[in-house]
Parts: C-alpha cells; structure tokens; sequence
C-alpha cells in the first residue's frame, strides 16, 4: 500500500476513528486503527467489538498502491500529529511494516495483518430515521450523563429512543437521576418504534457527528443502528431487553417552583462545591425562600453560602442533593433559564427549561439531617 494525504486530514480522521478503538480489548488488532487505501480514497476504522461501537473516516489523496494494514492507535496518532509538512506519504511492505515521510521525518511502524480486523456489521434497516444536526444533539447531550455506570441492570446503561409519528423522545436512568428530551423528526414514520443505544454510543455519537445544516439519517435494525454523515460512518450495537416504565419516577405534581437563570445556577453550585469532599460526599444544600435559592456546604475542608435570584411561586423548602449530579444536569440545560418543580423535601428534583417541555431532568435527592446553619 501506498497513498500521499494532506497530514491534518489523516491526523483528524485517526483522531475520529480512535474514539471507538477500547484499549482493554483481548483482541491484538482491536488495539489499533484499520488503514485502507483505494480508488483515492483512505479508510481510517476503529471498532469495539466487545462495546459495539465502530467508527470508519475518509479522508481523499492520491494512492499508488491499494492496500489496508492494522496500526497501533497511540502511536500513529502521535506520529502523523508531529509531522513538519502538509503532505504526507504512507507506505507498507509485505512484512507489515508501516513508513512515514513527511518532509525531512520518517517513521517505521509495525503493523498486524489487516485480516485480523473484524468487519463492521452491515446494516439493513428496517426503520429510518430523520432529523437535524440539533435535534440529534439535544437528544444525546440530555440523557448521556444520567446513563448508569454500572451493570447491576444493564438496559440502564443505554438510551432508550422513542418514536410516535414525527416525536421522538430519548430517555436516560440510573437510579439517582433522569434525563429525558423531547424532539421532532423532519418525516413521520408509520406507528411506534423503540430502540436502546448504550449509553458510550450516544456519548460518542454526539461528539463525532459534525454541525451540519443538511438532514441526518438514521438507520436502524433489529441488533444496529447506522449514520452515515460526510466522511463519517458511525455503527453501534443495540442493547436487548425491556427498558424501565420511566414515567413513574417523574413526579405529576409539585408544590413549589421556582425560575433561575441556568448560568448563575451553575456558578452558584460550583462555588459551593469546592469544599464538598469527594471521599465523603457531603451534600450540596438547596433552600428556597423569598425570592432567592440559597446553596451552602458545610464540610471537613470548609464552608461556602451562596445564592441566586429566582421567580419562587409556592412555599419555600429545603433539600440536600448531589452536586455533581446537579451539575451535569444543569450544564445539559441549553436555554437561558430553567424552572425547578417541587412536592416535598424528599421527592425528586424536577429540573424543565422555563417554558415548554423540550426536555425534564430529575435528581433525587439525600437523606440528612438539618444543621443549625
């Protein structure tokens, strides 16, 4: 094999590739990125076999001669990054070793056989899916961070998608939080549909699609799902089994709201947060009252009062919550303010932009006992 590329798009296609490439994989050439080379065309793939996730990027040159070998992920990355010159060449020879010139530099790497490489699977849709670049964003950035970590229920720890006609809504659990967003297909389908993407493939899916004003498709089989974007294939396998009946854990009513500007929130728990100790977890203290909401810690390390303007329409109240749970909630708001809704001290958290229903985070709060503060 033999191809001449411009180094910053083969560096950014490896860069791509890579973010499915798992390094605790049990397969040698899964530790690596798969370079094919044909018809003008450079193939960059990394697959997770075991995570189900794969990722192929194309980059165009001139190729001399077709070919494919496996490369290590690491240091292909960091040698293609360091090249001197725009261009570059590549080249390999039937001992499966790897040249790089760029300019005055060159690099020999060893390669594995390209045959030890499992292909990506094919998939036959039986349902496709389209929408915008914002919709598909809006629906992996609100429910990735409350996708559970843990495999004590394993169809938490994916994505459950929702279609009915043009909605679709994609919903995320772990026991402490939820997040759930609500959007519009550009078509219709036919009826109801339902899929679950494991949590890493959404999170994946939402970093390497790029910003597009052109419609995203979505292909989608009984075991895959598939997007084809620019030069960017992205497949991921779909978990099996009944998703929870989330709707139960989303409160029907509330006794106290209250409206804040999302970015003054965010400051606000941050400031707080820096005494909290992250071996004891000490909770993070919410009080609503006359027209502001007040966060306080108290740890070993200190502590911090702070406070925020807000809109209070019911009786104040006081709860302790996780702070980092509030957090990645509230850096998932994409709007300028949000509205708190509120039963009781020990009943969920409900976190809605301030109008309409686009999205609804819920965290569940702590048990504690009241200080003197």
């Amino acid at each position: 094999m033999k191809f001449t590329c411009e180094t910053a798009a083969f560096s950014e296609a490896i860069s791509t590739a890579s973010r499915a490439v798992n390094p605790k994989t049990t397969i040698e050439a899964l530790e690596g990125l798969l370079v094919r080379a044909i018809d003008g065309v450079i193939y960059v793939t990394g697959y997770d076999i075991g995570g189900g996730i794969g990722i192929c990027v194309t980059c165009e040159g001139r190729v001399d001669e077709p070919g494919s070998i496996v490369l290590p992920v690491r240091t292909i990355s960091e040698v293609v990054r360091k090249l001197p010159e725009e261009m570059m060449v590549l080249s390999t020879n039937d001992r499966m070793t790897a040249t790089i010139l760029s300019g005055d530099a060159e690099s020999s790497l060893m390669g594995i056989d390209p045959a030890d490489f499992p292909a990506l699977p094919q998939v036959e849709a039986e349902q496709t899916l389209t929408l915008s670049y914002d919709s598909l964003r809006n629906l992996t950035r609100r429910t990735s961070f409350a996708v559970a970590i843990t495999d004590a229920r394993p169809i938490l720890m994916g994505v459950l998608f929702e279609i009915k006609g043009d909605d679709i809504r994609a919903v995320a659990v772990d026991g402490f939080r939820l997040g759930l967003s609500n959007e519009k297909l550009k078509k219709p389908i036919d009826g109801n549909y339902e899929f679950v993407v494991p949590g890493r493939s959404v999170a994946e899916l939402g970093r390497v699609i790029k910003e597009t004003d052109e419609d995203i498709e979505i292909a989608v089989s009984q075991k895959h799902l598939r997007i084809s974007k620019g030069n960017i294939t992205f497949v991921a396998r779909l978990l099996e089994g009944k998703f929870i009946t989330y709707s139960s854990v989303i409160p029907n009513e509330k006794a106290m709201t209250a409206v804040v500007r999302v970015d003054e929130m965010i400051e606000s728990v941050d400031r707080v947060g820096v005494v909290i100790n992250e071996r004891l977890r000490s909770p993070l203290i919410m009080r609503f009252e006359e027209g502001f909401v007040n966060t306080y810690c108290s740890s070993s390390q200190g502590r911090v009062r702070d406070r925020v303007e807000a809109k209070i329409e019911g009786e104040g109240c006081e709860l302790a919550l996780n702070n980092r749970y509030l957090l990645d909630a509230l850096k998932a708001c994409d709007c300028e303010y949000i509205r708190f809704e509120i039963l009781s001290p020990l009943s969920p958290i409900v976190i809605k932009p301030e109008t309409g229903e686009d999205f609804t985070f819920i965290v569940v709060p702590l048990k504690y006992a009241k200080s003197a503060e």
